[in-house]
């Protein structure tokens, strides 16, 4: 199956126009990654591929993790030489529709190509914040020329998280790790209630 979608990719936009870089399937290396993550049973069994076929060839497919009844689009793509028959579109609809067959309430299609997610009924969601965190002061002043600035999220996280450290450290109680947890922790909740 892996094979197919990387057919497919390979014959997309994707493969067509792009370095590869955000291909899913095209190398081998991107397929042995996917053959490792469903040797593990609960992500084999969260992780499907809808595909569909003209004339019993792949043309188009969606690839999506279910997690309890919230799903996330992962990749989809489709061959170009069947663009103006919508395959991309034909594909996400019919994957919905047995999604909402099993008890999935919300599907997050991810970011990009807005265009036919809106002509699906699809809604603007939480902005995408990704976060580098460095503990090291010098090695962050010299990432923060290339990046800017932390975010205000970060900076709230790390704070509060700061603060769960020292009280640790003051109590005596808590091991470093516990310490680090905690960290962990905070920013992660920080950054949930961000979105």
């Amino acid at each position: 199956m892996l094979e197919e979608l990387a057919a497919i990719e390979a014959a997309s936009w994707v493969g067509r126009a792009t370095d590869h870089t955000g291909a899913k399937f095209i190398s081998d290396e991107k397929r042995a990654g996917w053959l490792a993550a469903v040797n593990d049973p609960v992500l084999a069994h969260a992780l499907s591929a809808t595909i569909l076929r003209v004339g019993g060839a792949p043309v188009a497919f969606s690839f999506d993790l279910q997690c309890d009844t919230v799903q996330y689009g992962i990749a989809s793509s489709y061959d170009e030489r069947f663009a103006a028959f919508r395959p991309g579109k034909i594909v996400t609809a019919y994957q919905i529709d047995q999604a909402r067959a099993a008890g999935v309430t919300t599907i997050d299609l991810g970011a990009g190509d807005s265009g036919y997610k809106r002509e699906m009924g699809a809604e603007i969601g939480p902005e995408i914040l990704d976060l580098l965190i460095v503990r090291s002061r010098s090695a962050a002043s010299l990432l923060r020329l290339r990046w800017g600035n932390e975010s205000q999220i970060a900076r709230d996280a790390y704070l509060a998280a700061s603060k769960v450290r020292d009280a640790g450290r003051e109590r005596g109680d808590r091991s470093r790790l516990e310490a680090w947890l905690a960290m962990g922790a905070l920013a992660a909740a920080a950054l949930t209630f961000a979105e």
